[in-house]
């Protein structure tokens, strides 16, 4: 960061570091220093507030940040992913479900099907998780179906494992 200030990726992985190391202080001093330098318009930033913001238990810190995220083509999908996940934490599963398949549809337009086949099996772990092995099934062959590169097919053989 002092070689070079202006690299926002530096804040972004010091941050993230931070977060890993539940050092919230320190994670909010480097991400206030970041998007003070850079005109707070850095969607890998807000990425990891949302993050803090989950951490703290802040929902309008989150809904603030997936706000700031939402439009960004690509951003969108993984914000929506990180919302369901959020979703899911509270025991909201229908939300989880639709946030997850909106994120998937985003993902096919932007990113293509390899990136909406991994968000399609993570939808399917976490429904595994939870105990909804026929929808973790369900979804983990969906995901297959749009693609199968090695993260799909491990997060899908977790699922599947998972779910029997």
């Amino acid at each position: 960061m002092q070689l070079d200030p202006a690299s926002l990726i530096n804040y972004e992985s010091l941050g993230g570091e931070y977060l890993i190391l539940n050092r919230l202080e320190q994670v909010k001093a480097v991400l206030r220093e970041a998007l003070a330098r850079n005109d707070g318009d850095n969607p890998g930033i807000h990425q990891i507030l949302y993050d803090l913001y989950f951490v703290q238990h802040d929902s309008a810190g989150m809904e603030r940040e997936a706000t700031a995220l939402m439009g960004n083509p690509g951003y969108e999908p993984t914000t929506l992913l990180a919302e369901a996940n959020t979703a899911a934490y509270d025991g909201l599963f229908s939300k989880a479900r639709e946030l997850t398949r909106r994120a998937v549809e985003t993902a096919r337009r932007t990113d293509g099907d390899e990136e909406a086949a991994v968000f399609e099996s993570v939808g399917a772990l976490r429904e595994a998780l939870a105990g909804n092995q026929a929808l973790g099934k369900q979804q983990a062959r969906a995901a297959l179906v749009l693609a199968n590169g090695r993260n799909v097919r491990t997060l899908a053989a977790v699922a599947f494992g998972v779910s029997w």
